[in-house]
C-alpha cells in the first residue's frame, strides 16, 4: 500500500472528492485547477472516484488543448503529485504512463478531436477545456466504456466566454453534472503579491474571467451584455413603442433588461477571508 498526501483547499477538495459522473472545476488563473484535476486522475487510476470504488487496473486519458500545454503544464503537475506511483513513463512518440497498480494513462492533445477516437477508457480528464471544441467533449464521453461500464469525465479550465462548457454545465440542471468554482484569490498556496499585481493590471470583464473565474459573455458576441438566460423569452413580447415616439431605446440591449450575472452570490461564505492560509491534506491508501 502507498500513502499519498495531497494538500487541497476547500473548492479543490470538494471537486476532487465529488462522486458525480461529469464535473468541471472553473477558476481564475493560479487557482489550482490543474492540481485538482491531477489529484482526481491519480485517485481514479487507483480505483477511487469521490469515495466510489471503480475497477482497477484501468485505463484513463488526460488531454490538453495542445501538446505544448500538455508537456509544459499538465504532465509536470501530474508527475509531481503522482511521484513514485509512476513506474513507467513513455515520452517518445505517444505519451503513456503506467502506475504501480497496473493502471495505464494516455496523454493526448485535443487539437484534432477525431484523433481521440478508439480507446475504451474508464475516465478522462480534460485540462484547459475551454480551449476545446464541443466535438472533443462529444467524442470523449463516447470513450467512457471500459469493462462495459459507464465511466467518468471531468474538466479543469479558466472560462472563455459562455461557450459549450457554460451550456453543458449551467444551461440545464442534470443530477450527474457538477460545477465547482474558485477565484485566484482563494488559493492559499500562491503569493498574495502575485494576485495583487494581477488585480492592478487587469480590469473589467477580463479580470472577472481571468481572476474571478466568471463566465462573462458568449464567444464572438457583438453585444457583450447579452445573456441567454436573461434576454431570451419563450412568449411574445408586448407591442413595441411607436417608431415615431421620442421614447426610443438608447442601446440594442436596453429593451431586454439589465445584465444578469449567473454567478452572483454563488459560493458566499466559502472563504471567510480573501486570502487565508488554510488547506487540508487528502490522504488516500492506494493499492500498488
Amino acid at each position: 500500500m502507498t500513502q499519498l498526501d495531497i494538500h487541497l483547499y476547500d473548492p479543490q477538495d470538494n471537486f476532487v472528492n465529488d462522486p458525480r459522473r461529469f464535473s468541471v472545476f472553473v477558476g481564475g488563473i493560479g487557482s489550482g485547477k490543474t492540481v485538482a484535476g491531477a489529484a482526481r486522475a491519480i485517485f481514479a487510476a487507483s480505483g477511487d472516484i469521490g469515495g466510489r470504488r471503480i475497477q482497477t487496473p484501468n485505463v484513463g486519458m488526460i488531454t490538453a488543448p495542445t501538446y505544448n500545454i500538455l508537456r509544459d503544464a499538465t504532465i509536470p503537475t501530474f508527475r509531481e503529485l503522482a511521484g513514485d506511483l509512476i513506474v513507467k513513463m513513455n515520452t517518445s512518440g505517444s505519451i503513456n504512463a503506467r502506475l504501480s497498480n497496473g493502471s495505464e494513462i494516455y496523454f493526448r492533445s485535443a487539437h484534432t478531436p477525431e484523433n481521440l477516437r478508439g480507446p475504451s477508457i474508464s475516465w478522462w480528464w480534460g485540462d484547459e477545456a475551454a480551449l476545446y471544441s464541443r466535438k472533443t467533449w462529444h467524442i470523449m464521453i463516447g470513450r467512457l466504456r471500459q469493462f462495459g461500464k459507464s465511466g467518468y469525465a471531468w474538466l479543469t479550465t479558466t472560462p472563455k466566454g459562455r461557450n459549450w462548457i457554460y451550456q453543458e454545465f449551467l444551461g440545464k440542471s442534470r443530477p450527474n453534472y457538477a460545477l465547482f468554482k474558485a477565484a485566484t484569490r482563494q488559493n492559499p498556496f500562491i503569493d498574495l503579491e502575485y494576485y495583487e499585481f494581477l488585480r492592478e493590471s487587469y480590469s473589467g470583464d477580463f479580470a472577472r474571467q481571468e481572476l474571478d473565474g466568471d463566465f462573462v459573455a458568449y464567444e464572438g458576441l457583438i453585444y457583450w451584455e447579452f445573456d441567454r438566460a436573461a434576454h431570451v423569452i419563450t412568449s411574445a413580447p408586448p407591442s413595441p413603442p411607436d417608431a415615431s415616439s421620442s421614447n426610443l431605446y438608447p442601446s440594442p440591449l436596453s429593451a431586454f433588461g439589465s445584465r444578469h450575472d449567473s454567478f452572483k452570490g454563488r459560493g458566499k461564505g466559502t472563504q471567510k477571508a480573501v486570502h487565508r492560509a488554510y488547506s487540508r491534506a487528502v490522504t488516500k491508501q492506494l493499492k500498488g
